[in-house]
């Protein structure tokens, strides 16, 4: 999947804005039984595809999923890899879930499920939006689109049955949001947020084993709690008995001065998102 766009006379892809994986998928040749001539079937297939983006493209951006075994062509052809690491939860039953996670997490979501929360859908961005800017403004940073993007964006999403949107309430009082991309059998953690009181820790926490156990009795497979290159954040989604999954980000530049425009821009994204 690319997102072509056009800037200072280029034409350029880039990932689509919040999906996962924008990369290549190839056949996987099942009916080649030597090990060899598949693999070297499935390098060509993938030469020829790099070879078309860098005819089209002064710039690629491409979100890798998990599924080649073999990525020589990309070094081949001098793209830069960037390594990234999502955290994966396998669905298996709920005693099994349960006993995967941390002792501490088990215990605060025994503890939490003695209190009188509920677990609503909702269609309210505007809630979402709000919980997610607390979250955000704890870490000095803003959200990753402006209220006016962001609240269209989700409206399409729900309105197209593309995602679900999960709210923790106690007492009618909203304490967490969670916004889920649903691809059967696969879920993906897209924004979540949470009020930022004493009382209300460990209700984010909380909201996610409950989204598991919603997806695992609808016989999803696996929820991907995207985002796992902060450590601390990296900690507690591990401590859910989720697992370490890479995948990989590529670039493509057709020259130097491409790749300096590109640093340029991402440096000032980035500077941009933080509160001063």
């Amino acid at each position: 999947m690319c997102f072509p766009r056009r800037r200072f006379g280029f034409r350029y892809s880039t990932a689509p804005f919040f999906i996962p994986y924008n990369g290549i998928l190839l056949d996987p040749l099942r009916e080649v039984t030597n090990e060899t001539r598949r693999m070297v079937q499935q390098a060509a297939l993938l030469q020829a595809l790099l070879e078309s983006l860098q005819q089209r493209y002064a710039l690629v951006v491409m979100e890798q999923p998990p599924v080649l075994a073999d990525l020589r062509p990309f070094v081949w052809n001098a793209w830069h890899c960037q390594p990234q690491y999502t955290v994966v939860i396998s669905l298996h039953s709920e005693e099994e879930m349960l006993t995967a996670v941390e002792k501490d997490q088990r215990r605060k979501i025994r503890r939490l499920q003695e209190q009188n929360f509920q677990l609503r859908e909702s269609e309210d961005g505007e809630l979402l939006y709000n919980l997610l800017e607390q979250s955000y403004r704890k870490h000095q940073r803003v959200p990753p689109l402006p209220r006016s993007h962001f609240l269209p964006f989700v409206r399409k999403l729900l309105n197209q049955k593309l995602a679900r949107l999960f709210v923790l309430v106690n007492k009618n009082e909203p304490l967490a949001a969670l916004l889920m991309l649903e691809d059967f059998p696969r879920s993906y953690a897209l924004f979540s947020g949470r009020v930022l009181r004493s009382d209300a820790s460990g209700t984010e926490l909380f909201l996610i084993w409950q989204a598991l156990r919603y997806y695992r009795e609808r016989r999803f497979q696996e929820v991907y709690l995207l985002g796992a290159m902060v450590p601390s954040i990296a900690k507690i989604k591990l401590e859910l008995g989720g697992r370490l999954v890479r995948y990989d980000r590529f670039h493509y530049f057709r020259n130097r001065w491409v790749q300096f425009l590109f640093n340029v821009g991402t440096s000032y994204l980035g500077r941009k998102r933080k509160i001063t």
